[in-house]
Formats: structure tokens, sequence, C-alpha cells
């Protein structure tokens, strides 16, 4: 009985990702994104609702993170195979890039991939057999040349960091090839900046007056919406000090995001938001060395992975990025839950049991 009740958690856990990759409709006006947050809220809803009804019952669940592992790797896997299958033209792509999945833009496929790539670590483990190590090999290969093919630059740099990191922790005395390691990430950016240089400018000018913004109220921040409220005003601003000349001045348009997920917390809550933020991160290191096993690193390198995206584009404008990232988390702090709903449940018991004693020597 447990074990069909894990198989259908997994299996709805599965439905939960595949909706958040792959769901698209035309019925709506955005038919990439809004469709798939409309069916994972619902799924997630659906999955919520099993599991609390399978806590109240069988007081206990079980998790097998190997078979999630799997899942994410595969159903990652199948979204870049559709990318490189974009790129190669054997399947349509109606988007004006080469390859963008089952996505609008190149952002959301890059992001969604490099989430779900490090957990290629449960098929690579030595503990499996050579088949599964294969497999991982292949899938994971498959997965970075979709994420490079894409030409996303915060795909690649995130990539870059997780690896990198990965290595400079492996290099342990080495400090000439440490020093390597960091220069060749170095470099890797500032090389994704000539690229697409005109593009990256942009991003600049977008940051500049998102600063200029954050002036205005640095502590609480501007509210909920706030970068599409007010972001065209302050740019018109800038370019009225800084005059029509102005090297952006061919760069301007009409944007939708800060292209930086830190930035836009800062626009929406200020200082206060990000101090909130950079504690939570905090207390989960602090959860990770409690005991850093190897599903709390994966999930560490998964959080990596996600935060060096975030400082360049906006993961978490898809559903995939927050089902992922809520994952890592659970993952990480999962042992001081336990002993909190133990805590919990021994002061209930102890209080149960104190109550029954009174009412005994009452009578």
């Amino acid at each position: 009985m447990a074990r069909l009740r894990d198989y259908i958690g997994l299996l709805m856990f599965s439905i939960l990702c595949v909706s958040a990759l792959f769901v698209q409709s035309h019925y709506f006006t955005d038919s990439s994104i809004v469709p798939k947050w409309l069916i994972t809220l619902f799924v997630f809803g659906g999955l919520v609702l099993y599991y609390t009804i399978a806590i109240w019952y069988a007081h206990s669940v079980s998790i097998n993170m190997f078979r999630v592992g799997i899942v994410l790797v595969a159903i990652c896997f199948l979204q870049a195979v559709l990318g490189l299958l974009q790129y190669f033209n054997v399947y349509y792509s109606p988007s004006i890039y080469k390859i963008t999945g089952s996505f609008d833009n190149p952002a959301g496929f890059s992001a969604c991939l490099c989430a779900g790539v490090p957990f290629t670590a449960f098929l690579l483990s030595k503990d499996n057999k050579r088949y599964m190590r294969l497999m991982g090999w292949i899938m994971g290969t498959i997965i970075v040349v979709a994420i490079v093919l894409s030409y996303s630059r915060a795909g690649i740099i995130s990539l870059a960091a997780v690896c990198t990191i990965f290595l400079y922790q492996k290099l342990l005395h080495r400090r000439i090839l440490k020093f390597s390691l960091l220069a060749g990430l170095v470099a890797l950016i500032l090389g994704c900046y000539w690229i697409k240089k005109d593009s990256a400018d942009g991003r600049l000018l977008i940051w500049q007056s998102c600063i200029n913004m954050v002036k205005d109220s640095p502590w609480i921040g501007h509210g909920l919406g706030s970068f599409e409220a007010h972001y065209m005003d302050y740019q018109a601003e800038y370019f009225r000090i800084h005059g029509q000349q102005n090297r952006y001045a061919m760069l301007a348009d009409n944007v939708k995001h800060p292209f930086n997920e830190y930035m836009e917390i800062l626009l929406n809550f200020g200082i206060i938001g990000l101090v909130i933020l950079f504690a939570f991160i905090f207390l989960l290191i602090y959860c990770y060395k409690l005991n850093p096993d190897i599903e709390k690193k994966i999930a560490v390198y998964v959080l990596i992975s996600i935060g060096t995206f975030s400082l360049f584009s906006y993961p978490f404008t898809y559903p995939f990025t927050w089902i992922i990232t809520l994952l890592s988390v659970l993952i990480i702090i999962k042992e001081p839950i336990k002993v909190f709903f133990c805590c919990i449940l021994e002061e209930k018991c102890s209080m149960c049991f104190g109550y029954r004693l009174l009412n005994d020597w009452h009578l």
C-alpha cells in the first residue's frame, strides 16, 4: 500500500512537471506561459491535496528522490530534444528564434533546462549500474548542448558557474587550476557580453533606470508590478537628463522585465525585501551544513544555477522554475521540518497525557 502511494505521488509529480514545461494553448493571448501556469496550479493543488490526505491517514509519506531525479532529467531531456529538432529544422518553431522548445523565446527554454540539469547527478552516481550512468551522460550532454545552441547567455553563464563551483571544490590544493577556472568564468562572462553587445548594453540601460527607481523608494520599494508601471517614465527621464544622443538611445524599448530577479525584488519590496531574501538564503546554508548529503548537494547546485540565471534574466516567470526551486528548498530543510513537527507532536501528546492525569486526579 505504501509503495502504491509513492508511485501515485510520483505520477502526479510527473504530470505537474510535464504541464509546467510542455502545455501550450492558442486560446490565450500568451499561448506559452499562461496555459502552463493554469494547468500547473490545478495539478499542484491536486498534489497537495493528495499528500495531505496521505499524511492524515498514513501519518507519514516517503519520497524517493532518485526516482524524482530521473523523472526531472527525463522531462528536461525531452524538452532539449524538442529544441534540437527545432534547431535542425526538423520540427517547426513558431518563434523568430532558432530554438525555443515549448516556449516563446530561448530564455524560458534555457532557464528550465539549467534548473533541471544538476539532477543528472542522481544518474551519474558511482553506486548506480553502468547503463544508468551511461544514460545519465547521454541525457546530460544533450541537455547541455541544447542550452549552448539556444545562445542564451544567461543559460551558458549559469551552466558555467555550476561547473566552475563543482570543479573548484574538487581541486583542493591546486591554486593555479583554481585561478584558471575563475579566470575562465570571467572570460566567458566578458565573451557573452561581446557576443550580443547591443543587447547587453540595452540591459545596462534598464538596470541604470532601475537604480534611479530604487533611489526614490529604497527601503520598501514601489510595490508589486512597479517595473511595468513606472519603468518607461524613468527611462524617459534618463534620456531627458543625459540627452537623446546618449549611446543607449538606440537601445530604448518598451520592456516588461528588468532582466534581473534581484533588481525586481528591490523595486517591489526595497532593501527590506532583499534583506529578507538573503536571510532566507543564509538559513538554507545553515540547514545544508547540518547534514550535507548528496541530495542536499544537488539541491544546492540547482539553486546556484537558478540564482545565477536570475542575475541576467527572469526565470521565475515560468512555473517549472518555481517547482524546482520549491523542491530544492524542501530537500535542504527536510530535517529541520521533521524535527519541528516531531516537537509539535510530542508537545501535543504531553498535553493530552497531562490533561488526562489532571482529570483522573480530580476524580
